[in-house]
This record gives C-alpha cells, sequence and structure tokens, in this order.
C-alpha cells in the first residue's frame, strides 16, 4: 500500500509517528510513505544526530521536508557514517516523524 502527498502528511502530524518498518521518500514534491522497500529511492542528508542510551535520533532532510528518524544503536551505524553527505533513504526505520516543510 502506497500513500502520498497531503492526506499522509496529516495522517503522520495525527499520529506523531509511524510504528513498523517504513521507508519515506520524496516524490514531486509530496511525502511518500511504503511499508516494503521499493526500487527509487530519493536523496536526502542527515543533518544532525542526537545520542540516546538505546536508540539514536536522527535529523533528515529530504528535500523541502525534515524528519527525526530513531534507530536503535545496532542499527544506527550506517546512518552515522553518512552525516553531512547525501545518501538516498531506502531502509526502514523504527520511528519517523515529520518535522517540518519548508514553504
Amino acid at each position: 500500500m502506497i500513500s502520498t502527498g497531503l492526506f499522509q502528511l496529516r495522517a503522520i502530524k495525527r499520529r506523531e509517528y509511524i510504528d513498523r518498518d517504513i521507508i519515506a521518500c520524496i516524490r514531486n514534491d509530496h511525502l511518500q510513505v511504503f511499508t516494503s522497500p521499493v526500487e527509487n529511492s530519493c536523496e536526502c542528508a542527515v543533518v544532525d544526530i542526537i545520542k540516546g542510551v538505546f536508540s539514536e535520533t536522527f535529523l533528515v532532510k529530504c528535500g523541502k521536508w525534515m524528519f527525526q528518524v530513531e534507530l536503535p544503536k545496532e542499527k544506527s551505524q550506517e546512518l552515522k557514517n553518512l552525516k553531512n553527505r547525501t545518501f538516498y533513504l531506502h531502509f526502514p526505520f523504527d520511528k519517523i516523524i515529520l518535522l517540518s516543510k519548508e514553504d
């Protein structure tokens, strides 16, 4: 099931986070959330890392969209290595929180 555009944006804001493996992608200025991997992932960048006891939170910017992504420490090394670099967002997250969209 693929949800796109503003409907999905409202759903994420209302629920605050999606508590399952998801993959987020920006296409044509719309947020898309998938429940399984897709071939065409999207270009994003990690802009900050907040360390926790059992998990680490990554601030991820995809175009005009800003996300806060929480990963357990054992899954976070791949994202840490990509800080301040452009990468393709194509792996599942434990939690994703939409923070903002630039106008």
